[in-house]
């Protein structure tokens, strides 16, 4: 052997001089592995020994790896614990009222308190959730009563609640309504309407009258002429409030600030939580319809009449009431409504030309307003696939509601889609960070595969490579993935940011991080193993062409675009989906064949492959330690987008699930009033 074989033996050996045997057997494997090696392909042995000599004269050479772990684990853990609780925040978000649905845990309104946090006085926290001491929204808001129990509002939410939960009054309702708030036509209107409700036969089919109406049967008179006459108390009564909008714009400033999108969610769904009791008002509707075909049945033409002006007069201090809600402008004119083809046909067939004809034109104003409304030109019509997901869920049908919707314009849209693309982003660094922790799992394990001999050659002789192989298998296999990957989502139409993550089913920004995923896989295998086919030549470590690795790569790359494809139309196309699923399939399939073909080749082989198992290892922890780190950037982004998103903001000048529900109820409100011609 030559000096500069010696010089090699004796370094790659160095570390095996605690055990003589060990130390042999490695030279011996070494030496054939040098005596078969083809001259001139790579460094030469004087080159390999001095590197490996540099390594031995600077023990603390290694570190740089070891700093890289533990940097990438203090971060992990640390991003890792606000992640989680960000994340679990959001899940129980959708419990504290259930209004999301089996995403949400089981939840009461107290876990809004509970689960979230938030720091009230109990004054705060009795206006917002009631009496959490007690068991049932019914208590709770009856709690929240008896603390001042002369007002009319508490009253009212109590009222509200007892009647959500029970389908009934609370006891002594009127008595109590007559003394706190006398001239409130509200609580005559909600008594009349649970009358009307028990004198109907609830559980029987309605019924077609000769002329096509449904109705409803009537089973309790008593209680229908209960019904009717509380009717016309509360058309007495001077104004008609149910102090809903009130006590929404007290609580709201109680609810927590938005940060970010789970924050965002509390507000939206402590509204959508909230109980409509003005539906009760349609059994108030049915049981009319209903009276007014028996008296045409029974030949009451007074009867009738004074029916009709009680209707009349109830329809005056109602109509005009300010809605809290969307919810409360659609069962306003579904109440409003209801009854006129009932009064139309019951005046017909007892001769009264000029109610019938008073009904059938109300009627028809109605229809012509249904109708203009649903052929009116909807210019949101792109909102679904343009708007964040929250957005895009509730305003398609809240904008359909009027003829007067505001037309949304690319601004209004575009914080809350970038918000949701930032949240993606960041659930995507946290599954990036966990599939390459697999990977480097699967690497580090992979050194098992061989013998203790193996394992300890591999160790030594992965220090053959330079700094600038690191340079390579870093920039090349995990940063020029990660720069691929921001350019063409960030600085070009491919990226499908223009578009909402519904318009893809989310597989769009699924798929490109994917891609860039798989190519932070693979491409540090394929740079590794040309690295060290160089530094370990003296050894056999051929270089390889790799021809089916790079048709994985350049697949990997082309899919990335590709995904984009599907959304650089004026629709979503689903035929580029399909070619970049194609192609993404491709460096998966390859992954699975040199995996198979590791774990189960001969041995022949297995000290490079060990080897570079190794060199994967830092790559891998570098590109978990860029995933971690997108965390945090994409967090606040995410910040700033939602603190610029006002489709969705609940505020107290605006108290709906955003600014436009509740311009959309109150221009439901005019509309209403225009129909029935009292403005």
């Amino acid at each position: 052997m030559s000096d500069p074989a010696e010089r090699f033996l004796d370094a790659a050996t160095a570390p095996l001089v605690e055990n003589a045997e060990l130390q042999f057997m490695a030279r011996r494997e070494l030496e054939g592995a040098i005596s078969t090696a083809v001259p001139g392909s790579g460094d030469s042995l004087a080159d390999a020994a001095e590197q490996l000599e540099s390594v031995g004269r600077r023990p603390h050479a290694k570190w740089w790896s070891l700093t890289l772990y533990a940097v990438t684990g203090i971060l992990s853990v640390g991003i890792l614990a606000s992640s989680v609780k960000s994340l679990l925040q959001l899940r129980q978000t959708n419990g504290i009222i259930g209004f999301f649905g089996p995403m949400g845990s089981p939840g009461t309104p107290d876990d809004l308190d509970k689960k979230l946090g938030l720091k009230l006085t109990p004054d705060q926290k009795l206006l917002l959730l009631g009496d959490t001491r007690r068991s049932g929204p019914a208590d709770r808001k009856k709690g929240l009563w008896e603390s001042e129990p002369e007002n009319p509002a508490y009253f009212a939410d109590y009222t509200a609640a007892h009647l959500s939960e029970h389908s009934a009054l609370p006891p002594d309702f009127l008595e109590t309504a007559k003394k706190i708030d006398p001239d409130n036509a509200w609580f005559t209107a909600i008594a009349a309407a649970e009358s009307a409700r028990l004198s109907l036969d609830q559980a029987a089919r309605a019924t077609s009258t000769p002329g096509g109406v449904k109705i409803k049967a009537i089973k309790d008179q008593a209680k229908l002429v209960e019904a009717l006459d509380l009717m016309r108390q509360a058309a007495s009564r001077k104004r008609f409030d149910s102090y809903q909008t009130a006590l929404l714009r007290q609580r709201i400033p109680l609810l927590p600030k938005r940060t970010d999108w789970a924050d965002q969610m509390v507000p939206i769904a402590y509204v959508a939580g909230l109980t409509a009791p003005n539906m009760k008002l349609k059994g108030l509707s049915d049981a009319v319809s209903a009276e007014a075909i028996r008296l045409a049945k029974d030949k009451d033409p007074d009867g009738f009449k004074r029916l009709l002006a009680d209707w009349r007069s109830f329809m005056e201090i109602y109509a005009p009431s300010e809605p809290t809600t969307l919810v409360d402008a659609l069962v306003a004119v579904l109440v409003m409504r209801g009854p006129l083809k009932a009064f139309q046909e019951a005046a017909t067939d007892l001769g009264l030309a000029e109610e019938a004809a008073w009904a059938k034109a109300l009627d028809d104003r109605f229809e012509e307003w249904k109708t203009a409304t649903k052929a009116h030109v909807d210019p949101n019509e792109d909102l679904a696939m343009r708007s964040g997901l929250l957005a895009g869920l509730a305003l398609p049908t809240v904008l359909k509601q009027s003829r007067r919707a505001p037309v949304l314009q690319p601004a209004d849209l575009e914080p809350g889609r970038l918000a949701d693309h930032a949240l993606m982003g960041r659930i995507q660094s946290l599954a990036g960070w966990l599939l390459l922790g697999l990977v480097s799992l699967a690497a580090g394990l992979y050194r098992f595969r061989g013998s203790l001999l193996t394992r300890r050659l591999s160790a030594q002789l992965a220090g053959l490579l330079r700094p600038v192989d690191w340079a390579w298998i870093f920039g090349v296999g995990i940063l020029l993935p990660l720069l691929y990957h921001l350019a063409i989502v960030r600085f070009t139409p491919l990226g499908g940011r223009e578009w909402s993550l519904k318009a893809s089913a989310f597989m769009v920004p699924a798929g490109q991080f994917s891609a860039m995923i798989w190519m932070m896989v693979l491409l540090p295998v394929m740079i590794a193993r040309q690295r060290l086919a160089r530094r370990g030549a003296v050894l056999g470590w051929t270089r390889t062409r790799q021809i089916l690795g790079w048709i994985a790569v350049v697949s990997a790359a082309a899919s990335l675009p590709a995904f984009g494809w599907a959304l650089a139309g004026e629709k979503p196309s689903e035929t580029p989906l399909h070619i970049a699923g194609g192609l993404l399939l491709v460096p998966q399939l390859y992954l699975l064949v040199i995996g198979f073909r590791a774990l189960f080749s001969r041995q022949a082989g297995l000290l490079r492959r060990v080897s570079v198992s190794r060199v994967l290892l830092p790559a891998y922890a570098a590109g978990m330690l860029a995933m971690m780190l997108a965390v945090p950037l994409h967090y606040a982004e995410e910040r700033h987008w939602i603190a610029k998103d006002r489709l969705t903001e609940v505020g107290v000048d605006e108290p709906g699930i955003g600014p436009h529900e509740w311009e959309i109820a109150q221009s439901m409100r005019a509309e209403l009033l225009e129909i029935l011609e009292m403005k």
